[in-house]
């Protein structure tokens, strides 16, 4: 995502040379103006460029629980967010060109009016019928933020061209000015903003401050109006003679922008499936990319870029070898920190060479629109491009090779040993990404991709000769089942005998059961259905629904129902009751923390017969859910107890843990359950999650 780069043509004057400084615009336009307006301009585009990425995370945090938790609802919102700064940046250049001082200033003067006609800012889900899920983000988005966020979109550029032309003087200081803002927007976000303050109060905060940014803005077109100079074209007479650059050049500026844009995304997409999908994991490759630009754009050094070349290579292998291996050899910490820091180093070098190719400034309003056009090409790859060709989530090993193959291309014939590295970095990299699309591709006998991420069935043989078939979501083994008729209807992994939601549906039966599922995985839970029971699974995904028709037999039993939807939404209109009600949607890939707050348990009680059974599946290999749990059962006084069981090669059983919740304590009694269960433990600085509150970060496992 381009940011501020793709946001502010930085006119380049006659004192140009000067240093870039945060501090002190105002102090330096004491020789040309009032101090008071060069205040008014500072504090303008510091408001704005804190709101415009403040409600990036603010608005993917809101709609995130409307589409189960997944991680593409990121990339979709950065698509989106992208997008709007482009033609942003469009409407500054275009009225920079064709209107008058006086006539642009109205204009936006206009246009900020409209902006208060969007607060407060409300979400429309009821956009999210029909259509695409990616098509529903983008067009809630549009509806709930689009025109504040066109509106901030233009400020820095309008800004910095009223600044020159009020005083003449290189707007460098406030550019710099913008990108801290930014910066400080990113940190604060999930650092103090998200685990200090309710999403509803997040929102009105950001209203109240758009009106405020309103008020500004709209002070400083009026300023700008009055005040500004016209530009003196025959003192830029020898700009007039500047050679314009070569298609060829322009194609460059997209390439060099367009490849950094999408490893954002690729990266972000990678942690997010396979950490959490959480605002601290969107903004920090933000954060690490944005610095990018600040350095590049902000502070050029020759030397410095040299450095970041030398260490693009072992970069770009490091991330395309852990994409090949297992992400959870790793802590989640390490593994955020590995794939950043690549992130940050990669996109060194392209912002690098990007920069080397600045042109005249006669141009540069025409740069930075190829620029600002390549974010949105590297956001179009992700988002739209990568899910139409792979079947599997390979774009950012595919990414990491196209990238070396660039620089490759670039470097080539400079020196010998430059020639020598980078040859050896993209063959490594190529065979890393080669290797892991054939890993993932053996055995399978289907392999999807959606909105929800990749979806792979493989089949199998053990070494004692037993076949099994197995269904996996992103990395993770989301049900296997044995292909012999004998034993086709044993539960495995998470679901086997000796596990918590075993003994809730058999050893603590109670005569006939109306069971609910919310997860349906390769429908493993069906195995334990008796006659008389009636199954009702709720899944989000409907290419999980077909699999599991298609490819596992487990459904194939009397009295078993499928609703598709998110779980908490469709169980909230459905009437009936249960007697054990099974949450399991926590096993891997993004956590739908929706799925785990005071309103949703309101929800699942209401659906739970007086003396029924709330069975949670929280096995996670990267975040820790038996504190939040522990929380929820507190508030709502209910009885609860954890059971842990190890794994067994034997009967196919995974490692699981489950915490079983009722209203009564009898009910959670019995001989597996006394032999083996706990009481569940919950951090000390642990509160109860709510819709408007949840913090999986500080539950990443770190071992």
């Amino acid at each position: 995502m381009p940011a501020n780069l793709a946001q502010e043509p930085v006119p380049q004057m006659a004192d140009s040379g000067e240093t870039a400084s945060i501090a002190a615009p105002a102090e330096a336009l004491k020789t040309g103006g009032s101090t008071a307006v060069a205040i008014l301009l500072s504090v303008s585009i510091f408001v704005s460029a804190f709101l415009l990425f403040s409600v990036q995370p603010l608005m993917g945090r809101l709609i995130l629980p409307a589409f189960g938790g997944s991680a593409s609802v990121w990339s979709a919102c950065m698509f989106f967010f992208q997008a709007v700064l482009l033609l942003g940046y469009a409407y500054s250049d275009w009225t920079s060109r064709k209107l008058s001082p006086r006539a642009q200033c109205g204009t936006h003067l206009a246009l900020l009016a409209c902006g208060l006609l969007w607060l407060p800012l409300k979400t429309n889900f009821s956009l999210i019928d029909g259509q695409t899920p990616t098509l529903r983000v983008l067009a809630i988005l549009a509806a709930s933020v689009g025109v504040p966020y066109f509106l901030l979109s233009t400020t820095s550029p309008l800004v910095q061209l009223w600044y020159s032309r009020i005083f003449q003087k290189t707007p460098y200081r406030l550019y710099a000015l913008s990108n801290l803002a930014s910066l400080l927007a990113l940190i604060a976000y999930p650092v103090a903003i998200e685990p200090s303050i309710a999403v509803h109060g997040q929102i009105t905060a950001w209203s109240v401050a758009f009106g405020l940014f309103v008020l500004l803005c709209g002070a400083a077109a009026l300023v700008a109006a009055r005040k500004s100079v016209a530009v003196d074209h025959k003192a830029h007479a020898e700009e007039q003679k500047a050679a314009r650059p070569a298609v060829a050049t322009q194609v460059l500026w997209v390439a060099l922008s367009a490849i950094p844009s999408a490893l954002l995304l690729a990266t972000t997409n990678h942690l997010s499936a396979n950490v959490a999908a959480i605002p601290f994991l969107w903004v920090v490759p933000l954060i690490a990319y944005l610095l990018t630009l600040i350095l590049c754009f902000d502070f050029d050094s020759q030397r410095r870029h040299r450095v970041f070349l030398w260490l693009t290579p072992p970069a770009m292998a490091a991330m395309a070898y852990e994409c090949l291996h297992s992400s959870f050899a790793m802590n989640p910490k390490a593994l955020a920190a590995l794939f950043t820091v690549g992130l940050f180093i990669v996109c060194m070098a392209f912002h690098g060479e990007l920069v080397m190719r600045k042109p005249h400034p006669r141009y540069a309003t025409s740069f930075y629109l190829m620029v600002s056009v390549g974010g949105v090409v590297g956001g179009a790859l992700i988002v739209w491009l990568a899910p139409m060709l792979l079947k599997g989530v390979f774009e950012l090993p595919l990414l990491i090779a196209a990238a070396a193959l660039f620089l490759q291309f670039m470097y080539y014939g400079k020196r010998w040993y430059v020639d020598a590295v980078w040859a050896a970095t993209s063959v490594a990299v190529v065979v890393f990404s080669w290797t892991l699309i054939r890993a993932t591709s053996e055995n399978v006998r289907v392999a999807v991709r959606n909105f929800y991420g990749s979806l792979r069935v493989v089949d199998t043989e053990r070494p004692d000769g037993a076949r099994l078939r197995t269904m996996v979501h992103g990395i993770v083994a989301h049900g296997v089942q044995f292909q012999d008729p004998v034993r086709s209807r044993v539960a495995t992994t998470y679901y086997a005998p000796g596990t918590g939601v075993q003994m809730a549906l058999e050893e603590l039966r109670r005569g006939t059961q109306n069971v609910g599922v919310i997860g349906l995985g390769a429908g493993t839970l069906a195995a334990y259905s008796k006659p008389g029971d009636h199954y009702v699974f709720y899944e989000l995904n409907p290419q999980v629904i077909q699999e599991a028709r298609s490819e596992f037999t487990y459904l194939n039993t009397p009295g078993v129902e499928i609703l598709e939807g998110d779980g908490r939404l469709v169980l909230e209109k459905d009437p009936r009751r249960f007697d054990v009600l099974v949450i399991d949607a926590f096993s891997g890939d993004a956590i739908p923390t929706h799925l785990l707050t005071e309103e949703a348990l309101r929800i699942y009680l209401q659906h739970l017969a007086p003396e029924g059974i709330l069975a949670f599946h929280i096995s996670n290999s990267v975040v820790d859910l038996e504190s939040p749990v522990r929380k929820l059962a507190e508030a709502a006084r209910l009885s609860s107890v954890l059971v842990a069981t190890p794994g067994d090669e034997s009967l196919h059983r995974s490692a699981a843990i489950w915490a079983l919740m009722s209203r009564s304590g009898e009910r959670l009694h019995g001989p597996s359950v006394d032999k083996i269960g706990r009481p569940l433990r919950a951090r000390p600085d642990q509160r109860v999650w709510t819709d408007d509150y949840s913090n999986l970060f500080q539950l990443l496992k770190t071992e």
